[in-house]
């Protein structure tokens, strides 16, 4: 009994965890958050300080804008952070919120 509730903690854990790493702002025509939610096509856009694409919202949708011509096979990324925050915070911000370093053209 508690080996499986033991079990049974670190499976949410596991799961509040990918929800922090993978979760988005849901925002309303006013930009302002009404809520977070994982979607699983953007979850799989990947961070980099030098991003391809920014995220806009618009009525309730998430679009992908391109930034620059993306060819076929090139990586689709985004910036988890501030792009204009200097590399030390956006260091930090992503350690301490997505648990990893960056390592892109601008890091």
């Amino acid at each position: 009994e508690e080996k499986e509730k033991r079990r049974e903690e670190r499976e949410l854990i596991k799961c509040f965890c990918r929800f922090k790493c993978n979760n988005f702002s849901i925002y309303n025509s006013e930009m302002f958050e009404e809520g977070r939610g994982v979607f699983l096509n953007l979850s799989l856009i990947n961070h980099s300080c030098a991003p391809n694409c920014v995220l806009m919202y618009r009525g309730g949708c998430v679009f992908v804008i391109s930034l620059k011509d993306i060819q076929k096979g090139d990586e689709i990324t985004h910036s988890y952070v501030d792009m204009g925050a200097p590399l030390s915070l956006r260091s930090s911000l992503l350690s301490s919120s997505y648990f990893f370093s960056c390592c892109c053209s601008r890091c």
